[in-house]
């Protein structure tokens, strides 16, 4: 009877500790993989990318300047695949869409967005 005892409080406190790990929130916000920097004061850009798949540019009190998606590994040398999915309009200052893909080139801590437009980013980028 006690062994019985013994194994029911087990059960109960395993049950117990995964109630407490299954109620997580879903709620967490990405978190950053990789930030590279171009250009300086008030000119300089952060480009993000972030482990939901997702990437964005700041630049100063600009904000927010380009969004959009990536596939790749970005913490090694290689090529990834951007898609530019919103930019900001020099005129209007707003964000517009206009999905763009482009590919970026890693090298020895240096990432360069390659544009064969001007709609794209085309600028170099160090790591952070």
């Amino acid at each position: 009877m006690k062994k019985l005892l013994k194994v029911s409080a087990f059960l109960a406190a395993m049950m117990l500790a995964l109630t407490f790990v299954a109620c997580s929130s879903d709620d967490d916000e990405p978190s950053v993989v990789t930030t590279w920097n171009a250009g300086e004061g008030a000119e300089a850009m952060v480009l993000k990318f972030l482990d939901d798949g997702s990437f964005n540019v700041t630049m100063g009190e600009l904000g927010t300047v380009a969004k959009g998606t990536y596939t790749g590994d970005t913490t090694r040398d290689g090529t990834i695949k951007v898609t530019i999915t919103h930019i900001m309009d020099e005129k209007s200052l707003q964000a517009v869409e206009n999905p763009k893909e482009q590919d970026a080139k890693i090298a020895s801590e240096k990432l360069t967005l390659v544009s064969s437009d001007e709609i794209g980013l085309s600028a170099p980028f160090t790591k952070k």
